[in-house]
């Protein structure tokens, strides 16, 4: 009988490390199934930041991104070539700066709020020199894509030649 006892422990307690086991396994097989979804969205995120990226270097227009501050983010290649100014010295400054008058953007900022976006707004800004160049405005909301937070805006202008 003892015999009998011994082989039904064993039974059992072969029967729950076949099912822990099996459990590793499939643990193991969801962390292969999200470690390739973290991946592939790596790898998605890495590709549309160069995409970007790539924007900000080649356009000749002016793209300006801010913060919720109104501080600026990222400074295209063709805002240094029409304002003057290099990115690293301008980003983390209010872009209000850039404005002939600064109560103006705050005003179109609150229009944007309200409308989603403005476009063809024709106004003035002031380059480093202090000139000033007249410019056609597009300015928009950037939201988080999954969950709809707002994260600040892009402005994307170009020089009006009069």
């Amino acid at each position: 009988m003892v015999g009998l006892a011994q082989m039904l422990l064993e039974k059992s307690q072969q029967d729950k490390i076949d099912d822990l086991e099996a459990k590793l396994r499939r643990c193991e097989e969801l962390y292969q199934e999200k470690f390739r979804v973290w991946d592939d969205e790596l790898r998605r995120r890495t590709a549309a930041n160069s995409y970007l990226e790539g924007i900000l270097c080649c356009s000749e227009d002016i793209i300006i991104t801010t913060d919720l501050e109104s501080r600026i983010v990222k400074f295209s290649t063709g805002a240094e070539r029409i304002l003057g100014y290099t990115a690293d010295e301008i980003q983390g400054q209010n872009v209000s700066e850039l404005w002939v008058e600064a109560a103006e953007r705050q005003k179109i900022l609150d229009e944007v709020k309200a409308s989603g976006g403005v476009r063809n707004y024709e106004t003035r800004l002031r380059t480093k020199a202090g000139d000033i160049v007249e410019i056609s405005l597009t300015l928009s909301l950037v939201k988080d894509r999954w969950l709809g937070k707002l994260l600040g805006t892009v402005e994307v202008s170009k020089g009006l030649e009069r």
